[in-house]
């Protein structure tokens, strides 16, 4: 490992402390939980449907379900029964997406029994026509009273306590994907939140939302392990199934001990670092971290190819404020407004 630029320029007393700790780091062998499949042995990804198809089901939804416009873009959400070859599309694009990073089903979709009961928001391109990107929301109220606890996807990841999930309702986000075309257009992430602000603003009564971030196993072992543990603040109530856990030895729980909380300046001169360079802290987290979200567990998803997460919980009306006002467009006001007795 070389000696990172960002480092050796930094003139700040801890400079030093972390060149050592980084070479600790890298003389640390610990490994990823092993993969379910490979690359060579699945299916290839389905073919893709057809564009008309989708564009009728687009143009017969209600008008409330179209969220945001920009240039050519525009931002929808709806359900499987609404969208079945639109939701089919994603699933695809999902699969597609998720492979680049060795994530996804390993089959030639990635879908579930979940995407008939969550609603799929998106991002369509009408100009090119095609999909950019999308998240699957669920509403957790109505997803546990029809069908109990085994109806929230994450619950097949972490054992939460009914606090957890007690007045005001949570919105769970996930299966987040940005089309590989797409993802070096700094737009397209922009356009997936302006859709999840606007869908608040249609729906106050959710004012925390929560999901995981999933983490490539693109990343070295040692990267994850150290983004996990200089994010992560466990709270009460939230329990990973299958823990992810991993141990970097006692030079570097000394360090956490000294320098936690830690800015996200500081876990990307080491994500950099132990990655020589060729990557920094995954955008997602970064996004979340500007918004104020708490990272609060960490667990393996084995049906996602055993790729390590990290539990978000985000508590919306604490958004910092010119986030509010892109995200959630003229409505911010109304929805930070908003109390169950209105």
């Amino acid at each position: 490992m070389t000696t990172p630029r960002n480092i050796q320029r930094e003139e700040d007393d801890g400079a030093a402390e972390l060149l050592q700790l980084l070479d600790y780091l890298q003389s640390t062998a610990i490994s990823l939980p092993v993969a379910v499949f490979d690359s060579a042995t699945i299916p290839p990804v389905a073919a893709a449907a057809d564009v008309s198809d989708i564009e009728a089901e687009i143009d017969a939804l209600p008008e409330h379900q179209i969220l945001h416009t920009h240039r050519q873009y525009t931002v929808l959400y709806g359900a499987q029964k609404q969208l079945p070859i639109t939701v089919a599309e994603i699933t695809r694009l999902r699969e597609y997406t998720f492979r680049a990073f060795e994530e996804g089903s390993g089959q030639a979709v990635d879908t579930d029994e979940f995407d008939a009961t969550y609603l799929h928001l998106f991002v369509w391109d009408t100009k090119a026509r095609v999909i950019v990107g999308g998240y699957r929301l669920g509403q957790t109220d109505y997803l546990r009273e029809t069908f109990g606890a085994d109806g929230v996807y994450l619950g097949m990841m972490f054992e939460f306590d009914d606090e957890f999930y007690q007045c005001p309702p949570k919105l769970e986000i996930g299966r987040s994907f940005v089309v590989p075309e797409y993802q070096k257009s700094h737009s397209s992430l922009y356009l997936l939140w302006c859709g999840i602000g606007r869908y608040l603003v249609q729906c106050p009564q959710y004012r925390s939302v929560y999901g995981v971030v999933s983490m490539s196993r693109l990343y070295d072992s040692r990267t994850l392990a150290a983004i996990r543990d200089a994010l992560i603040e466990p709270v009460e109530g939230v329990t990973a199934k299958s823990a992810y856990e991993p141990d970097l030895g006692q030079q570097w729980h000394e360090y956490l001990k000294k320098n936690r909380p830690m800015a996200m300046r500081d876990v990307s001169r080491i994500v950099l670092a132990l990655e020589d360079g060729e990557r920094d802290v995954p955008v997602l987290i970064r996004h979340y971290h500007k918004l104020g979200a708490r990272f609060v567990s960490a667990a393996v998803d084995g049906n996602f190819n055993n790729t390590p997460g990290l539990l978000i919980n985000l508590d919306v009306p604490a958004i910092p404020l010119k986030y509010m006002k892109q995200y959630f467009g003229p409505g911010a006001q109304s929805y930070l407004d908003y109390s169950p007795s209105t």
